[in-house]
């Protein structure tokens, strides 16, 4: 299989070209140099400053709806065997320097799930992206979950 690396961020400056706008989410390859700002390459090979604060990689992972996930993601899921005191849940997709891979974190760090705890058999089909940690970072605070130890 394949693996797929792309990223998207929000753009930093406006492209009338391209009809994207500040604050617009570009996806496509992240590139940075020592002399440049941090950029998306996308469409065929146009490049947009963007806000380096707002990138994320790809997952490789796909919600319920087939739409990609990335890192600064708000997922949900619902029933997953051998996780019923967790399920249903939120989570933020980050990377996990300490781990070096992308995990679930459910909001206090002590509570994080590395994506291969999802890679089994019809996981995935109940992971729902609701939104993301820049322009929704109300769902974060909303229904905070509660854990076993908090019960």
């Amino acid at each position: 299989m394949l693996r797929v690396i792309k990223f998207r961020a929000k753009a930093a400056v406006n492209n009338k070209n391209a009809k994207i706008k500040v604050g617009d989410f570009v996806f496509g390859s992240y590139i940075e140099s020592d002399c440049d700002a941090p950029c998306i390459i996308f469409g065929d090979g146009e490049q947009i400053e963007i806000d380096r604060k707002t990138l994320g990689q790809f997952t490789g992972l796909n919600d319920i709806n087939g739409i990609d996930i990335y890192e600064g993601d708000i997922v949900h899921w619902g029933h997953i065997a051998g996780y019923e005191e967790l399920s249903p849940r939120k989570a933020v997709v980050e990377f996990s320097p300490e781990l070096a891979f992308n995990t679930f974190n459910l909001g206090d760090y002590n509570h994080r799930f590395g994506f291969s705890n999802f890679a089994y058999p019809n996981t995935s089909k109940s992971i729902e992206l609701i939104g993301n940690k820049f322009d929704n970072h109300d769902l974060l605070h909303k229904n905070k979950p509660q854990y076993a130890s908090e019960k």
